[in-house]
């Protein structure tokens, strides 16, 4: 007994060794082939959309090797195993810079037919298209259906469907339409439904899902007044009907007691009612977004208690011109986190209340853009833990203050178009993310960004610093995260630092046009890897040849380095850059032929070539041309108004259009236009220019091309200006350049052009400008006419009636160049000196309040909806 009573514990103390303390067993040599063959199959990309959406993001996969055949691949970033067993169990890559394949096409019809025990379906951000199949909504056992983000169009189809399981139904960010069945608004067990970001019309009729938790249906075009039925989701903590059409009176004191969201910003005619003998209205209530209402009574926010989030930027408040009187800052909830009163331009707006530490304790997030202020709102000051601020577009003059240095917290801030005149040359925002000082009146030699190394976006733009670029700015090389830097419009002189080359892996954007800068463009900032999507040195001083190095920028979109002294031939080598948008040359010494492509796809996607203003000689790039795939049907199915941009920045260009130059600051998705004026070309124009039916504008003035004038240009029907003015064609002009509805601007003056001018419509509104110096031409507007037999288009009678009534073509086309222009300089108004909201509005409908909400970090991994990105 002795014995065993001595061996027992020995026999414990071996049993829990070989169950407690053994390692862990390595993952299988199966599964860690294939995480390696998963990683293979992705491309890194550091998008700068990374930095504003997530906390922390880096390549995780870097860390997958299989260098040691004995690693582990449960050791990996990223990958989680089971414990007892080995098994991979779990993959999160969120904020990776994965990129890859996705799918894309039709939904199959026939896919789901067999899947009746199918529970969870998700088939989000993807490149879906087409309509929604009916056998999708045939899945009875189906709790979880979501497929957001794609391109899916036509209506859901609206049939009786017994989804008794369906907890989750998101359809969100597509091209869906119609008006949303009553069933989506029916099913018993449904506690998420989210239809928001799609083309859906009609009222919202009666909501009987009584356990719905989260709806949104925002970013619609439903038109009904402000839903009762809602009052009676008492489960209800999160409603979104924002950037619809609804009407009519919200009576805040019947909405669900447990709601914690309430965004209702961007509707028409909303009127709210509030009983203010209640002392906590919505108790729960933690973010309010009200932007952009028509509201028409008083709010008294101290019946709010536990806000977090208050939004009440662009609000149109009838009683009275006093934002104060809506808004008394001093009884806003101190659990305030976020505020936003941005587009608010009351005159008597002030916001200097007492700085003390208690007032907003909690306060991270700050938007009072276009505000109206003067100076830097002191209650700024007691901030602690401010995050995000945004002051643009205000008045504010001056230096930025000593306190609003000492406000190492912040990782996002925004002074721009101001008339702040003065910083600190040594910037003290260590932790910042975006700093944006662009269009104030800041003077002397650069301020030097915060050393941080989470630096994603800097911009000095317009403004009037001077001086060398200093290599010491690179000390952002510690800043491995920089995907924007903007120095243009400035006085900088001196060489580009070759340094800039340390951002080769991150940067997307380089801008330095318009500045005084002078000798080389460092072949040693393009280097293999790079990200680079916008390089633009404009109207420098630079000279010497492209580098062909920029052939290691696979991923540039927009190259400009016009308006400079480079002295080069044609560099051909530029053809292999697949994702070239834009290219500029314009403006000098170019020289030489232009040799014909030998690759099979040429500049696919350019859709902006211009040459302008060179010595190139030879015959026009007749190569090139046939390959100029995106200026062929470019524009086919655009419905909305986007622009080249990446977050923070747009895309700019100098253009000449209708013998104008225009400085454009942001670029149309689907401007097209080629120039190729006043160069040394000879030979004929090719007949496949007919073919780039997507050209708004052709400049091929002021060369010595010969022949005549192509027939098949009468199939650019999108043209809205042609000038062929100082050449040498002859023959008569085509009657087909009739069909061309759209051109309001056209110069044939100074060729050897003969015969009858032809008759009718545009044609009709053109003035001898447009044809002098052609000695055998005849026709109006000259005073050598034609005989009626010999006109080409007699004008039809009905054109002739209105001609007799006053309101013929000559007024209708004279009116629309006109407005052509007049867009075109409203467009550099309005991106230069502020934004109407009426224009904008007509313009760019909802786009304009969407986009100008920001990007931020999410504070949880609950992220409500889907971004969609123009």
């Amino acid at each position: 007994m002795g014995f065993l009573a001595l061996l027992y514990p020995i026999l414990c103390l071996h049993f829990m060794l070989f169950y407690f303390v053994q390692p862990l067993p390595l993952c299988h040599p199966d599964q860690k082939l294939a995480l390696l063959q998963f990683k293979s199959s992705f491309s890194y990309v550091n998008s700068t959309t990374f930095h504003f959406r997530c906390d922390q993001s880096y390549p995780t996969t870097s860390s997958w090797k299989n260098e040691n055949v004995m690693e582990d691949c449960c050791s990996w970033e990223g990958v989680t195993c089971d414990t007892a067993l080995g098994h991979v169990i779990s993959l999160d890559l969120n904020c990776s810079w994965l990129q890859g394949n996705q799918f894309n096409g039709p939904i199959p019809s026939s896919s789901f037919s067999n899947l009746q025990l199918l529970t969870h379906l998700d088939f989000s951000a993807n490149k879906l298209e087409g309509r929604l199949p009916p056998s999708l909504f045939e899945l009875s056992q189906i709790s979880l259906l979501r497929s957001s983000n794609n391109q899916l169009i036509g209506p859901i189809p609206n049939r009786i469907v017994r989804y008794s399981n369906l907890e989750y139904l998101d359809l969100s960010s597509n091209f869906l339409n119609g008006t949303i069945p009553s069933w989506c608004y029916s099913l018993p067990a449904l506690r998420h439904l989210n239809l928001g970001h799609n083309q859906f019309t009609g009222h919202i009729t009666k909501i009987s899902s009584y356990s719905l938790e989260e709806l949104d249906l925002s970013s619609n075009k439903l038109y009904s007044s402000f839903p009762k039925s809602i009052y009676d989701l008492q489960n209800l903590t999160s409603l979104s009907l924002s950037s619809n059409n609804l009407s009519g009176l919200v009576d805040l004191d019947m909405l669900p007691q447990n709601l914690q969201l309430l965004d209702l910003s961007e509707n028409s005619l909303l009127t709210f009612s509030l009983n203010t003998n209640t002392h906590a209205t919505i108790p729960d209530l933690q973010e309010l977004y009200l932007s952009s209402c028509n509201i028409s009574n008083f709010l008294n926010f101290k019946y709010f208690h536990n806000l977090r989030t208050l939004h009440l930027s662009n609000i149109l408040y009838f009683s009275s011109n006093n934002l104060s009187d809506l808004v008394d800052l001093v009884r806003l909830s101190k659990n305030l986190i976020d505020l936003d009163l941005s587009r608010n331009n009351f005159p008597s707006f002030s916001l200097d209340i007492n700085d003390n530490d208690s007032t907003f304790p909690n306060l991270q997030e700050v938007n009072l853009s276009s505000c109206n202020l003067t100076t830097f709102p002191k209650f700024l000051k007691s901030l602690h833990m401010l995050e995000w601020l945004d002051l643009s577009n205000n008045k504010i003059c001056g230096n930025v203050p000593k306190w609003m240095l000492g406000k190492d917290s912040m990782y996002y801030l925004k002074l721009s178009h101001n008339s702040l005149t003065g910083i600190d040359s040594q910037i003290s925002w260590h932790h910042l993310e975006y700093l944006d000082l662009s269009s104030n009146l800041l003077q002397g030699e650069l301020p030097l960004p915060p050393n941080s190394t989470n630096m994603v976006f800097f911009s000095v733009a317009n403004n009037k610093l001077s001086g060398n670029i200093s290599p010491s700015i690179f000390h952002l090389s510690n800043a491995r995260s920089l995907g924007t830097l903007v120095l243009s419009h400035n006085n900088f002189s001196g060489k580009i630092p070759r340094c800039i080359g340390s951002f080769h892996r991150y940067l997307q954007v380089l801008d330095l046009k318009m500045n005084n800068l002078s000798g080389i463009i460092p072949p040693q900032i393009f280097q293999k890897g790079n990200m680079l999507t916008t390089l633009n040195f404009n109207g420098n001083q630079l000279e010497g040849t492209l580098p062909s190095s920029l052939a290691l920028c696979k991923e540039l979109q927009v190259l400009d380095v016009g308006n400079n002294k480079l002295e080069d031939t044609f560099p051909n080598w530029l053809e292999t850059l697949q994702e070239l948008q834009v290219l500029i040359l314009r403006g000098n010494k170019f020289h030489g032929i232009i040799r014909d492509s030998k690759a099979k796809d040429s500049f696919p996607k350019l859709r902006i070539f211009d040459i302008s203003n060179n010595k190139f000689t030879g015959h026009l790039p007749t190569s090139f041309l046939e390959h100029f795939k995106a200026m062929m049907n470019l524009h086919e199915g655009k419905t909305q108004v986007e622009y080249m941009r990446i977050p923070g920045y747009y895309d700019s260009v100098t253009v000449t259009m209708k013998g104008l130059v225009f400085f454009l600051e942001r670029i149309l998705t689907i401007f097209t236009t080629i120039d190729f004026s006043k160069n040394k070309f000879d030979g004929e124009i090719p007949e496949l220019i007919g073919k780039l039916q997507s050209l708004k504008g052709i400049n091929l003035s002021h060369n010595y091309l010969t022949g005549s004038i192509p027939k098949s240009m009468g199939n650019l029907t999108n043209l809205e200006w042609l000038d062929l003015s100082w050449n040498n064609l002859k023959g008569e002009i085509p009657i087909e350049l009739i069909n061309i509805n759209g051109l309001s601007d056209l110069k044939l003056s100074h060729n050897k052009l003969v015969g009858c001018i032809p008759g009718g419509k545009q044609f009709n509104t053109f003035t001898n400008d447009s044809y002098e110096g052609n000695l055998g031409l005849r026709g109006f507007p000259l005073s050598s006419t034609c005989g009626r037999d010999e006109r080409k288009q007699p004008p039809s009678s009905a054109e002739e009636d209105d001609e007799e009534s006053g309101f013929g073509w000559k007024a209708v086309a004279v009116g629309y160049g006109c407005g052509a222009i007049f867009g075109m300089s409203m467009g550099y108004f309005v991106f230069s000196k502020g934004k109407p909201k009426w224009l904008l509005r007509m313009i760019e409908g909802n786009d304009y309040h969407r986009s100008s909400k920001r990007v931020k970090r999410p504070r949880n991994n609950n992220a409500r909806g889907g971004v969609r990105r123009n």
